[in-house]
């Protein structure tokens, strides 16, 4: 029993220390206000195993939204060239 809350422990520390890193990692411009990477940086910090778990959702929320909109403008893109190709066969009959 011992041994399994040591593993947890230490598995809790390097997901901590993980996203940690990959708070420093990323860019200033990849957070939206001007001081969110240092307020992140201090709840990681400092919320240890929350805000790291905060953090992690974050990141993976922002990810999501982010492939999204991508898949949302690539659609629209897609749409526009269609209707405009349409639009210009439909001329060039007429």
């Amino acid at each position: 029993m011992n041994g399994f809350i040591i593993l947890l422990a230490v598995l809790a520390v390097l997901f901590w220390i993980h996203e940690l890193w990959k708070l420093l990692l990323m860019k200033d411009d990849e957070f939206d206000g001007r001081n969110d990477k240092l307020i992140w940086f201090i709840f990681v910090f400092f919320g240890s195993l929350l805000g790291a778990l905060l953090f992690c959702l974050w990141r993976i929320s922002r990810t999501t939204n982010a492939e999204r909109s991508g898949r949302t403008e690539k659609f629209l893109r897609q749409t526009m060239t269609e209707a405009l190709e349409k639009r210009e066969n439909g001329n060039k009959g007429g």
